[in-house]
């Protein structure tokens, strides 16, 4: 049945589909750049490849749960009695969808740390040192807008257009208030890591603790933002976006 449900996902969404394959490529091509000097000098392009690839995973994530909340009539179920929760039905299948984002993710960070391995001729040790620094980099972003696009989905197919429209502008409004600090103040240094012309991996691990904390922190916030946009009834907010 999910095999069932990804292919019928996977041909509604050829377009978005080919987008994430195009900038998956050119994330690997970038990160494997034979003539570095540092097996980690690719944190240098996450000033470049993070927000871009948020943007593509926030549309693709969007579009996908728009897909899948719209295509399944949990309220047809619920007044046939064809099942007593028909909501895990979705929720079953979101999380399908989240498991093969997640895999992907570790596919990316597995083929990028391995190559970089045979072509610095290194061990075990540097391919540990450059997985983990790849999700830390590339993954939490991504999946900061990954839940970005599940909650306006949500919104967009259980409440209201102009509700999602509201909630997606208060998100990206926030992304771009990040990103304009990251660029206009280097030592910020959160999403994008462009410190030096060429990055230090000693330094590089010196605050990721601090680095994971602060984007979970920032993936939280988002679930309590959607959370709060749900609740909205009679607020000001709310009653604009009706």
């Amino acid at each position: 049945m999910k095999w069932v449900f990804i292919s019928r996902m996977a041909s509604r969404l050829k377009a978005e589909a080919s987008f994430i394959f195009v900038f998956s490529g050119v994330l690997i091509f970038v990160c494997l750049n034979p003539h570095t000097i540092n097996p980690a000098e690719w944190i240098l392009y996450t000033k470049y490849l993070v927000p871009i690839g948020m943007a593509v995973w926030l549309f693709f994530s969007f579009r996908l749960h728009v897909s899948l909340f719209t295509s399944t009539p949990i309220h047809w179920i619920a007044m046939n009695d064809i099942m007593p929760n028909p909501q895990t039905i979705v929720f079953c299948q979101a999380l399908i969808a989240f498991g093969c984002f997640f895999a992907w993710q570790l596919a990316l960070a597995g083929i990028i740390a391995g190559a970089v391995v045979i072509n610095y001729s290194a061990g075990w040790d540097l391919f540990t040192f450059l997985f983990p620094l790849y999700l830390i980099h590339f993954l939490l972003p991504f999946l900061w807008a990954w839940m970005i696009g599940l909650s306006t989905g949500a919104v967009y197919a259980y409440h209201s257009s102009k509700k999602a429209m509201l909630l997606v502008g208060v998100f990206v409004l926030w992304i771009i208030v990040l990103f304009s600090l990251e660029y206009r103040n280097p030592s910020f240094s959160l999403w994008g890591n462009h410190r030096w012309p060429y990055i230090d991996p000693l330094f590089s691990l010196t605050f990721q603790k601090e680095r994971v904390l602060i984007k979970l922190a920032y993936i939280l916030s988002s679930i309590a933002v959607y959370g709060v946009f749900r609740s909205m009834r009679r607020s000001f907010a709310g009653l604009a976006a009706v």
